[in-house]
């Protein structure tokens, strides 16, 4: 299945003329020619000539780069990449005690409030498994960072948090041996395990295509969430365990007590990632995000992380790259993070706002806004095992009581109101199972018997009519 060409507005280049303090002026290369009419090629970014700052492939044929078509460059939620300056090239310092570290720290030419805003233009990643040749030819384009390093606006709102070998920072080196083959089984064994079939949403077929490419290589493809969520469609609750981090059967004992096991094992991952980002935070969510993760200790049951998580989302991520996309579903000032294992080339988290290629290896830490900033990964060569930590939006909202929620049947002649989502899904849908069809052989009025994707969206427009009569 070809990948669908997206627009380039993210990767456009910096507006000519700005400044880029402590870069030589000779260093930056010239503007290649546009790859196509409608299309805009983009310079690397220059940052500095520190070792740490390898440029993008400055001598690759532009006219070999993927063309786009004109007709999809007009998208709201596109924007232009900042200009990234040294602010301080004399390095600046995070943390303290055993965590405190001397990292570089640039300043991108914008304020907080160009990056948190009061609503965010959904930007989910595409359907597609590959990553879409137009984005891994421009992201080539922007330096590559290598050495822990920080990332601010201009008025000290920190973005993103990178810390080369996060995961050693106050371990010996025993310690850390230790702790990262334990992480590293317990993932060998959620691999072991994993069926490695695609789930029937739409991306079967190149799911399929994908998995038989890596099945060859003796790798897989699999995504897994460990989390407490509001399901999509019950913005009303209640929060719940992920259905994939539950035992859904008793064939499924293997693959819950896998679950069990690497969430125990990964505790420690949980506890340094939480002291980082106390060292980067500069506006108290960890701190408020401590103290809700520990008043929900109970409702984690075996996905609770011990008395320093902060997290109530892991997702557990194995040769998975991904097209430019927000995390729609996180808190705008949360801090999600991610830290990897295996061996691999690639990967590398891309941020076109800011310019910036980052090349995570295992036993680093990056820290950042996912809500806030399009980030994308990069194709990945060899065995790449991701664990992405955040929290969603919804869990932290105050739910409603139960009987403020009134949902109308939207079929003409039915009065029925219901109380619940669950409640009114059943009364649009018919009961589930074998249920279902004695209910339609009785000629049961009490159900409408339609498509559950059908019922879903009559249920996101009762939601949406129930909250404007309010």
């Amino acid at each position: 299945m070809p990948p669908k060409m997206p627009p380039t507005a993210i990767f456009t280049a910096p507006a000519a003329g700005t400044s880029m303090q402590g870069t030589a002026s000779s260093a930056a290369p010239s503007q290649p020619p546009a790859s196509a009419a409608g299309t805009t090629a983009c310079n690397p970014v220059v940052i500095d000539d520190d070792d740490d700052v390898v440029m993008g492939d400055e001598q690759e044929n532009p006219q070999a780069r993927p063309t786009v078509p004109s007709t999809n460059l007009s998208k709201k939620w596109m924007t232009t990449p900042a200009a990234l300056v040294v602010a301080d090239p004399s390095l600046t310092e995070l943390g303290d005690g055993a965590y405190k570290r001397i990292v570089k720290r640039y300043i991108v030419q914008r304020t907080r409030a160009d990056f948190f805003k009061t609503s965010y233009p959904r930007m989910q990643p595409s359907k597609d498994p590959e990553i879409n040749p137009f984005y891994e030819d421009q992201a080539k384009q922007f330096p590559v960072l290598r050495e822990s390093m920080t990332v601010e606006t201009t008025d000290g709102t920190r973005l993103v948090a990178f810390f080369k070998n996060g995961m050693t920072i106050g371990r010996s080196d025993e310690e850390y041996a230790r702790l990262k083959k334990q992480s590293e089984d317990a993932a060998a064994e959620l691999i072991r395990l994993d069926p490695n079939k695609p789930k029937a949403d739409g991306r079967v077929e190149a799911v399929e295509e994908k998995r038989r490419r890596l099945a060859l290589q003796g790798l897989k493809l699999i995504r897994k969430h460990f989390s407490y969520i509001i399901p999509t469609g019950y913005p009303y609750g209640p929060a719940v365990i992920h259905s994939e981090a539950k035992r859904s059967s008793k064939s499924a004992q293997a693959e819950f007590d896998a679950c069990v096991r690497y969430m125990r094992d990964t505790t420690w991952e949980h506890e340094q990632i939480s002291r980082l980002i106390k060292a980067v935070d500069t506006e108290d969510f960890h701190q408020e995000a401590a103290a809700r993760y520990q008043s929900l200790q109970h409702e984690l049951e075996h996905l609770y992380q011990g008395p320093e998580g902060i997290h109530l989302g892991l997702s557990f991520l194995v040769n998975a790259a991904s097209n430019p996309h927000r995390d729609d579903g996180d808190m705008p000032t949360a801090w999600t993070t991610t830290n990897t294992w295996g061996e691999y080339t690639g990967g590398h988290l891309v941020l076109p706002e800011l310019g910036l290629r980052i090349d995570q290896q295992p036993g680093d830490v990056t820290i950042m806004h996912a809500r806030v900033l399009i980030h994308m990964i990069t194709a990945i060569d060899g065995n790449r095992i991701c664990n992405v930590r955040y929290s969603n939006e919804n869990v932290t909202r105050p739910l409603p009581a139960p009987l403020e929620l009134r949902l109308v049947c939207p079929f003409e002649g039915c009065s029925v109101v219901k109380k619940s989502e669950s409640s009114f899904l059943t009364h649009l849908r018919g009961p589930s199972g074998k249920e279902n069809a004695k209910a339609r052989e009785r000629g049961s009025t009490a159900y409408h018997f339609v498509p559950s994707k059908e019922a879903h969206s009559m249920l996101k427009d009762a939601l949406t009519a129930y909250e404007a009569s309010k």
